[in-house]
């Protein structure tokens, strides 16, 4: 062979070296980019919308009251001072109650509107923060019997026990309504509006309930309301019965021994059991049915 036909060969079998390996490469670039277009977004768009109106229950019904029997209408209820149904603790503000899942469908009480702002319309507190800073379309409930200029008709919550080693403190975070304190925790544990995500499942109407349980600033900024709108969804709901603060521990019974009635528990992420008594505390019902009302 003569060297033309050598040099020949050689070029060859290098441009074929440089064709493989090129190939090797886009090939390796269209995989990783294919991944990550079908990776799981961790916070994909709800099919909820500012303004919309929807019902809250849990997927599982629990057991409350005496006996066996399991209530139906355990719909997420707004309780007011004055009704029979309020639950207060002495670290509430006097005109607040706890929120239940005891409401029927049909009433205004267990209807909650999705709003965009603070009841006072503050810009800084715009909930569509949420969606631009990546953690999904969140939302500040608000509810059906009341304007939505009252403050006392939205949801509040404690959002800095969520920060520490041992999580949430479950007495001091279920949610409240009727509260118009927002003056730090120095006179109520519940003064910040609670913000809520709605986790889609593989299953309609399903959704796991997710909220900024820490605010940007730590437990340093105990005044008035922080703004969550741009905080991590570190927070979940599930479901527990009621327990009194005061009681030093959790017990679940009213002072006649009827299991009280449930409500959502404010959880940290990742949610995990500790002890035997998180049969109580923690009892994982975490998912919850949510549909559109009028």
């Amino acid at each position: 062979m003569s060297d033309t036909e050598n040099t020949t060969s050689s070029r060859q079998t290098v441009f074929q070296g440089l064709l493989i390996f090129t190939i090797l490469v886009v090939g390796i670039i269209i995989i990783i980019y294919v991944i990550r277009n079908n990776s799981t977004v961790p916070y994909p768009i709800s099919p909820f919308n500012f303004n919309d109106t929807v019902l809250i229950s849990p997927v599982v019904l629990a057991q409350y009251g005496t006996g066996n029997h399991v209530n139906t209408n355990q719909y997420l209820t707004a309780n007011f001072q004055g009704n029979s149904s309020c639950i207060q603790n002495s670290f509430m503000p006097a005109n607040s109650c706890t929120l239940t899942f005891t409401g029927t469908p049909d009433s205004d009480s267990s209807k909650w509107i999705l709003n965009q702002f603070f009841a006072n319309g503050d810009p800084a507190s715009d909930a569509n923060q949420s969606l631009a800073s990546g953690f999904g379309n969140r939302f500040y409930l608000q509810n059906k019997t009341q304007n939505q200029n009252n403050a006392a008709g939205r949801v509040r919550f404690t959002p800095f026990y969520a920060c520490s080693q041992s999580g949430i403190q479950p007495w001091e975070t279920f949610p409240t309504i009727g509260s118009v304190q927002t003056n730090s925790r120095q006179t109520s544990f519940y003064y910040q509006d609670l913000l809520v995500y709605f986790l889609p499942t593989n299953y309609p109407d399903i959704y796991y309930i997710l909220f900024p349980g820490c605010t940007s600033g730590g437990s340093g900024v105990e005044s008035d309301q922080a703004y969550t709108n741009t905080n991590d969804n570190n927070g979940i709901f599930s479901l527990r019965p009621y327990a009194s603060p005061s009681d030093f521990g959790y017990y679940p019974y009213d002072a006649n021994g009827n299991l009280y009635p449930n409500g959502p528990l404010l959880g940290i992420l990742p949610a995990k059991q500790n002890s035997p008594a998180d049969i109580f505390t923690n009892p994982e019902i975490y998912l919850f049915r949510v549909t559109k009302t009028f």
